[in-house]
């Protein structure tokens, strides 16, 4: 489809501020799982005098660089993948030159393959779609739009020695660097555990750029001899790569934990998945946890933030414990919400209140950023499908900002795939809708150890009107009232608001369903399940689940067969709520 706009013309590129970290890391992300599940290396080398914000289409960049990363790590089988990020001035005050280049040690080309590397429908070789898939259109898209922005594309490659992808675009500068690097580290030592060799000696050229002193250790015994070697002085912190090849990551953390105890060494951690685990024992080893590949920038900033005192880490950072004999004194726990559905909104703020926490709402990934900045939460729980921006990219800013607190995913579909994109967008569990109050208390005391009790005493339920009998599968009215905690009042606000709402929501289902427009119409379905289920309409949030899914794999006569379904339980549930509420 986009090949067809591009060639006949219907392809505008965007002119909008932009953050080239954010485009780097979202191409990254894509293909960091599938790199790391090969063993490869996923690099990034960015000079840190590239500016940060822009002024261009980050969209198309984006779609570039993704086209030559997956194209990278496809044909690699060992070795690394590499992106590097360069810089040149143009004649023109605030304009210049970025140049991006992909380089990987795979297969590299033949000179039949080059000949006609850039066409349409074109191949590595005749037996690459059988071996490795594909359309054969990515790098003709890629140069297309490449021209498109202004730039140029090229190559250089040699049989069984790897290729190297190179593309240049002119950009305009949005505003000054945010970040002056040179004297972050203040003469400040950082060791570095990285056995292998090329992100190694990048990060570390990125650390003395700015201003550290540094040591580096390929391995656990190499880190020994450094910690035997120091003679009465010790690093400002030390960085350990999650994937030591052989090496128990966390059992040589251990041991750090054990020998810089006096002196509280904080200890970050380099993991390609983000927090590599939901146990509480990350966070009593880890003061910080860094998504590879590591933007040379992001690690400089956090590192600036945390040996200044502007962490919120975890405990290997926090003030020494309390005597023996002296009661903690509990202050409330402050909470930030991220959740679009009002209805879903209230029952968290319902619950938390209930469990003594000090709430702020925000109604979508970017209020969220903001509410984040000014309340200071210590913990945030975010929607993953939000307007404007979604809860993978709130996160993944947060996290680029220095915010440590644990960010819980809030979703309906808890998959295997899902959790791990959550953990690489530094998201640190997952909360599964629906939810009750004792799932939001075990992740406050799983997340938040000490803070509790987060004890609450349970009403008792109010009886449901005897003059209907509201059957369990349509409608739960004892549910329901047990889910908002007795507050039958709530209860009926929530129905009232929730049906000419859903109403609404049908109609523009089944419009777009019409136009076969299937991402509208999952959007749709998305949003009458969340709250559908909340308010325990079971029938009706079961068949609209069934409509996301099958409008997301594409099933459109599923689709339609659902559509009738699902009109049908949204008009059984408005026939049997109707008397709750005259």
């Amino acid at each position: 489809l986009d090949f067809s706009k591009i060639e006949a013309g219907q392809m505008a590129m965007e002119t909008i501020p932009f953050d080239l970290d954010d485009v780097l890391e979202r191409s990254l992300s894509v293909v960091s799982l599938a790199a790391f599940r090969k063993g490869l290396e996923l690099v990034l080398d960015l000079d840190p005098s590239v500016p940060r914000l822009w002024m261009g289409d980050p969209s198309r960049l984006r779609q570039i660089l993704v086209n030559l990363l997956s194209n990278a790590v496809k044909f690699t089988e060992s070795g690394y993948v590499q992106v590097r990020v360069r810089h040149q001035e143009l004649g023109t005050a605030g304009h210049e030159m970025v140049q991006f280049r992909v380089e990987d040690t795979g297969c590299g080309l033949s000179l039949a393959a080059e000949q006609s590397l850039f066409q349409v429908f074109s191949q590595g070789d005749s037996s690459t779609t059988r071996q490795y898939g594909g359309t054969g259109l990515g790098l003709a898209i890629s140069q297309r739009l490449v021209r498109m922005l202004g730039g140029e594309i090229g190559y250089h490659s040699e049989p069984s020695s790897g290729t190297e992808f190179f593309f240049s675009v002119p950009l305009a500068r949005a505003q000054d660097p945010e970040l002056e690097w040179g004297n972050q580290g203040r003469n400040r030592e950082i060791w570095l555990v990285d056995d292998r060799p090329t992100s190694r000696e990048l990060l570390e050229t990125a650390l003395r750029w700015a201003g550290y002193r540094v040591r580096t250790a390929r391995n656990g015994a190499q880190l020994k001899g450094l910690w035997a070697d120091r003679e009465g002085t010790h690093p400002s912190a030390i960085l350990l790569d999650e994937d030591l090849g052989a090496e128990d990551a966390f059992e040589l953390a251990r041991w750090l934990k054990s020998e810089t105890a006096a002196v509280s060494v904080p200890l970050l951690l380099l993991s390609v998945l983000g927090r590599p685990s939901v146990a509480p024992s990350t966070d009593e080893l880890f003061a910080f946890v860094l998504n590879k590949p590591v933007n040379p920038r992001v690690l400089v900033e956090v590192l600036t933030r945390g040996l200044d005192g502007l962490w919120q880490p975890g405990k290997s950072l926090q003030s020494p414990p309390l005597s023996s004999g002296t009661a903690p004194q509990h202050k409330p726990v402050r909470v930030a919400i991220a959740e679009d559905n009002d209805i879903n909104r209230e029952l968290f703020l319902v619950l938390l209140k209930r469990l003594g926490c000090v709430n702020f709402a925000a109604v979508d990934g970017e209020q969220i950023l903001e509410t984040v900045r000014t309340a200071l939460p210590d913990i945030v729980f975010m929607d993953l499908q939000m307007p404007k921006l979604n809860g993978y990219e709130a996160s993944g800013r947060l996290r680029r900002e220095g915010v440590t607190c644990p960010i819980i995913a809030v979703t309906a579909s808890a998959m295997k795939g899902e959790l791990e994109r959550c953990l690489r967008a530094g998201m640190n569990g997952v909360l599964t809708k629906p939810f009750k109050l004792d799932d939001l208390r075990d992740v406050l005391i799983n997340f938040l150890p000490g803070r509790g009790p987060f004890t609450v005493e349970q009403p008792s339920a109010p009886k449901p009107p005897s003059s209907v009998a509201a059957g369990p599968v349509i409608f739960d009215w004892d549910e329901a009232e047990a889910v908002f905690l007795g507050n039958r009042d709530l209860v009926l606000n929530l129905l009232t608001r929730f049906l000419p709402r859903t109403r609404e929501t049908l109609q523009s289902l089944v419009y777009a369903l019409d136009l076969g427009d299937l991402e509208t119409v999952a959007s749709a379905a998305h949003a009458i399940k969340g709250s559908a289920l909340n308010l325990t309409a079971k029938a009706l949030g079961g068949t609209a689940a069934e409509m996301e899914r099958a409008a997301r794999e594409g099933q459109t006569e599923a689709c339609a067969r659902l559509e009738e379904k699902l009109s049908q339980d949204f008009k059984d549930f408005e026939a049997v709520v109707a008397p709750f509420l005259k």
